[in-house]
């Protein structure tokens, strides 16, 4: 079963990426001057959230659509991999703009000191979110090689912690 991806522009950004939009159609509500547009998250594809002022993106079980308007009738679609990759370099950008000092360890980090690593997309999550709090790549790599013992992910690792501290 799919998740769903609630992405939310304004005016400002619908405009922004009308080209890339009118190749990815699906569900589209209005409300107030902004759009949400409801997507497929493909299997086995890491989504961080966004939220910046006039782009909102996230994973949803449902939608709710309280006093939206459906601007396009149509069932959602899977999001495709030009939309997706659009979206990820701005979550880069937000999180490289976001770098603050600490992480304090809430239950998700437990979880993975306890029991490690095992997915691809909790690999993602640890990079994103511990360069976002300020770590260093030697710290990432630390915690992530002391967390992993799953093959396979450590190219996960390389790959993500290459996009966010090199830029590549």
């Amino acid at each position: 079963m799919y998740e769903l991806i609630e992405l939310t522009l304004s005016d400002r950004f619908a405009e922004v990426f009308k080209t890339v939009l009118a190749k990815n159609k699906t569900r589209t509500l209005v409300q107030d001057g902004y759009y949400k547009l409801v997507y497929l998250k493909p299997p086995n594809v890491t989504v961080f959230p966004l939220n910046t002022k006039g782009i909102a993106l996230k994973i949803v079980e449902e939608v709710t659509s309280d006093s939206w308007t459906v601007a396009r009738d149509m069932k959602p679609q899977v999001i495709s991999d030009d939309l997706l990759s659009l979206f990820d370099g701005l979550v880069v950008d937000e999180l490289r703009a976001g770098q603050s000092a600490s992480l304090i360890m809430p239950s998700w980090y437990l979880e993975r000191v306890s029991y490690g690593l095992h997915e691809p997309s909790e690999v993602v999550y640890l990079v994103r979110d511990m360069f976002s709090h300020g770590y260093s790549f030697d710290d990432v790599t630390g915690v992530f090689t002391s967390l992993c013992r799953r093959k396979g992910l450590p190219r996960v690792f390389l790959s993500e912690a290459k996009k966010i501290y090199q830029g590549g």
